[in-house]
């Protein structure tokens, strides 16, 4: 029998990668697995349900034909048919042929694309790690060899990618079916990214390339906040490789110079072609109060996740001028802009972590004018968390290693709840009456919640509780209108 000490070391080393990433395939799936005894609700209905063209496999080449929302039912939200995300229509028509009408084939196939995601976050991030040389214990000369969490760069990339895949926000896009668009479209960006980085680390050759410019297409095919790469991609090769002005102007012409033009032009295309944005205030002073507010309740997001969105499939206005989430957008911009100067000067992996947040946080912030009604979401922040999550993991390793296996011990026990509130919380996608029930818990006041709850109520008999119901939704929404007048 061979002595495993002589395997060989690629062997070893692929051995060693297994464990950690089989062990956050386990506990994604398993912390998401309630997700698979939900049905249809809200938009599944008119994307998959109603939608004749997913019936088909002949149909299925026409999903590169067809805008999102071309499903052959009647809408009523006409500015929502300017998406194009084949890729999504696409994997509903896949889904359809694999399980015909089942709601439960299509969150297996979303809880499924939510561990490859989180499989290719762990990928990103050991990447990140062995090329930064973030794991001091590796070096017993090194100044910094009594800093960090002292494990091997497989693990903490693994405690990344499970802090990632399990922040109660990922319910909404995992557990509703129609949060696919979020997932695939990070499916795309993070391996893009990861691809994109190799190219520019080792060297451009036509297979590297070509393989990174597929994925960030596929990318845009998902969801246009894919953009964000055309920031992301030229930030790692300036901080993360540290290339100099001529290193970084060659790697601009297969790399950067095309991911910039190509994104200017669709940005400005979506402008141009977006119509009339719904209660969108459109002076200067009401384009930053829409801003600030975005980010404040995004960062309140990420450190509450515990409390799901009130605004969850509903427009979002900002109101008054001064409001918390102003005051929190606010603070949180200065503080991301004060991380990023500290970055640039003293820490480039705290710069280009900041960098990833603030880009890919900018399509959803309203910050680049993508979406074409406002929304505030948690599935929102599907993409965006891996910037936080890369800046915890920054934060780990420069701690001193007792402090920073403190710290890991409370992360761990918060991925415990957070495991916990997320098979909670999935749940709620089960049904449009659950759905809307948890609408209407955490925001009582949502006229749409309200409706349609009132109903959901109907449907089932409880005629009284939805008179009650819709007679709060039109007070409700009689006080909006006046607001705003």
């Amino acid at each position: 029998m061979p002595d495993p000490s002589t395997a060989p070391p690629d062997r070893a080393r692929g051995a060693r990668r297994a464990l950690p990433a089989l062990v956050v395939a386990l506990v994604v799936g398993a912390s998401f697995s309630t997700a698979l005894g939900g049905g249809f609700i809200w938009d599944d209905h008119n994307l998959i349900e109603h939608n004749r063209n997913i019936r088909e496999l002949s149909d299925i080449p026409r999903a590169f034909t067809r805008r999102f929302w071309d499903t052959g039912y009647e809408l009523g939200v006409p500015l929502a048919n300017v998406y194009y995300r084949p890729l999504v229509t696409l994997s509903f028509a896949v889904d359809y042929q694999l399980w015909g009408g089942a709601a439960r084939g299509f969150h297996l196939t979303n809880v499924l694309l939510h561990v490859a995601v989180s499989l290719l976050v762990y990928w990103l991030l050991l990447l990140l790690l062995r090329d930064e040389g973030a794991t001091p214990a590796n070096d017993n000369h090194s100044a910094d060899s009594e800093r960090g969490l002292g494990l091997p760069p497989a693990w903490v990339a693994a405690v990344g990618a499970l802090i990632f895949a399990l922040h109660p926000s990922r319910a909404e896009a995992v557990a509703w079916i129609s949060g696919r668009t979020d997932v695939m479209m990070a499916l795309f960006f993070v391996l893009a990214l990861g691809l994109f980085y190799r190219a520019l680390r080792d060297g451009p050759t036509p297979r590297r390339v070509a393989l990174a410019w597929l994925a960030f297409v596929c990318a845009m095919l998902c969801k246009e906040n894919a953009v964000a790469l055309a920031v992301v991609v030229p930030a790692a090769d300036a901080l993360l490789l540290g290339r100099d002005r001529r290193a970084w102007l060659r790697n601009a012409r297969w790399s950067h110079g095309p991911l910039i033009v190509l994104t200017l032009v669709f940005v400005a295309a979506r402008v141009a072609t977006g119509g009339e944005r719904p209660g969108f205030d459109p002076t200067l002073l009401g384009r930053l109060n829409l801003i600030a507010s975005s980010v404040g309740h995004y960062g309140w997001m990420f450190i509450n996740g515990y409390q799901p969105n009130p605004a969850i499939g509903a427009g979002y206005h900002p109101g008054v001028i001064i409001s918390g989430p102003l005051v929190g957008g606010i603070v949180t911009i200065v503080a991301s802009l004060a991380l990023l100067v500290f970055g640039l000067r003293r820490a480039p992996r705290v710069a280009w972590a900041t960098t990833l947040l603030g880009a890919t946080l900018a399509p959803v912030c309203n910050i680049v004018p993508l979406a074409l009604v406002f929304l505030v979401a948690d599935r929102f922040i599907y993409l965006p968390w891996l910037g936080v999550t890369l800046l915890v993991l920054l934060l780990l390793q420069s701690l001193p290693r007792r402090l920073s296996r403190v710290l890991l011990a409370v992360l761990l026990a918060l991925a415990t709840t957070w495991s916990v509130t997320v098979a909670l919380r999935s749940r709620d996608f089960s049904s449009d009456y659950r759905f809307w029930l948890a609408a209407v818990t955490v925001d009582p006041e949502n006229p749409l919640a309200l409706r349609q709850l009132a109903r959901e109520l109907a449907q089932r008999g409880r005629y009284r509780a939805a008179e009650r119901h819709l007679m709060m939704a039109l007070q409700h929404a009689r006080g909006e209108v006046a607001l705003k007048a």
